[in-house]
């Protein structure tokens, strides 16, 4: 069965733009000129991704996309447009709303290709039977209750500061944890306070923090988990650096807790399978870690990436950073949008380890260094310096 498209946009001319782009497509296309000629087409056809423009009168596509998410949260979202508005953007990604955003003018083919590698990351996250079964099983981790309320506030309430920051604080567990993640020692704020967490860091990675802490969380310990944690720490404090040495530029702000976040799927494998996967990790690092990947597919049919990606994407983290966890061993296979983030995780991975336990690195694609006009002796050289600073 064909994947069906819906594009919308107020301007003929880009409509008949997008006509042309698609006409040898394997897709079935649908075009609307407004948001609520968008929703009749979505309620009288099966559509599975959606792409719209954010500037339209009547209803913007902010609107529509909410409206889309709440009625038809089954339909892929993305945005294309020209028009950047800092809060809306911010909302957009913060509800993932959107999973991309495509910049008019698009490049030839760039279109396309964007939409082909959205789809096969869809199919990979959605017709796996093994992830299927975790579902049904109700054993994946939930984001606390208290996140949905800030996700509210930052729908309704311009997410004012204030209240978000009462809300956290009425949870002493939550807000205990949250402090503890970002005191931890790569981080490099010290604070009591939950507003200055939350002004620090920004809401997107805030939300990202609580939702490391509810997975960690856990009545038992499993085997290494304060080794998983410290390399979670580090992979991130790494990356950070990477863009800021080895890029020339600050991580995009919606980023910046993307490395602390990349090995969530094994985390969640302890917490639902337990003793099964902590046996499993314990021959893995007996051996080589390198093997863990092969060993979980045996096992479970389901690697920890897969787990990962499709735990972040089901709470509605930023689809760059779902990417980051899916791909972090395979850079390559990622949406060319968000490759250079999967790209320095993968790097921030491999050397968090070999730092932490060299037997447990990965194995480093140097193409991926090549591709940024970096090598190992850089890379190492950053690392080293990173870590004397936080002697």
């Amino acid at each position: 069965m064909s994947k069906s498209i819906l594009f919308v946009d107020d301007e003929k001319a880009i409509l008949n733009s997008i006509r042309r782009e698609f006409f040898d497509s394997p897709y079935d296309v649908y075009i609307a000129n407004g948001g609520r000629e968008a929703l009749d087409i979505l309620e009288k056809n099966h559509i599975d991704l959606i792409v719209s423009d954010m500037r339209m009168p009547e209803m913007d596509g902010y609107e529509l996309l909410k409206r889309v998410k709440l009625v038809y949260p089954e339909v892929t979202r993305l945005i294309l447009s020209g028009f950047t508005d800092e809060k809306t953007v911010f909302k957009s990604i913060y509800n993932n709303l959107a999973k991309l955003f495509i910049t008019k003018p698009w490049k030839k083919d760039d279109f396309r290709r964007a939409i082909d590698e959205v789809f096969k990351t869809e199919e990979l996250l959605h017709n796996n039977i093994s992830l299927n079964h975790i579902k049904e099983m109700g054993k994946l981790p939930t984001i606390p209750s208290v996140l949905q309320e800030i996700n509210d506030v930052v729908e309704h309430d311009d997410h004012n500061i204030d209240r978000i920051v009462r809300l956290i604080e009425a949870d002493i567990t939550l807000s205990s944890e949250v402090l503890r993640i970002i005191n931890s020692a790569f981080y490099g704020i010290k604070t009591a306070s939950i507003k200055t967490a939350v002004l620090s860091l920004g809401l997107v990675n805030l939300k990202a923090i609580m939702a490391t802490a509810e997975v960690f969380k856990s009545e038992n310990d499993f085997y290494n988990k304060n080794e998983i944690w410290e390399h979670s720490n580090l992979t991130n404090k790494i990356l950070i650096e990477l863009y800021n040495k080895a890029l020339g530029k600050k991580i995009p702000d919606y980023y910046g807790t993307a490395g602390l976040l990349h090995d969530i799927g094994k985390v969640a494998f302890f917490k639902i399978y337990d003793k099964e996967y902590d046996e499993l990790y314990k021959l893995a690092s007996y051996k080589s870690l390198n093997e863990i990947n092969s060993l979980e597919k045996e096992k479970f049919k389901i690697d920890h990436e897969e787990l990962g990606g499709y735990l972040l994407q089901w709470w509605d983290i930023p689809y760059a950073v779902v990417e980051s966890a899916l791909y972090h061993h395979d850079p390559m296979s990622s949406s060319e949008v968000n490759r250079e983030l999967v790209s320095m995780i993968h790097i921030a991975d491999y050397y968090s380890w070999k730092i932490i336990k060299p037997s447990y690195a990965p194995k480093l694609y140097l193409e991926i260094l090549q591709n940024y006009g970096i090598n190992e002796q850089r890379c190492e050289q950053i690392v080293k310096n990173l870590l004397e600073r936080k002697s």
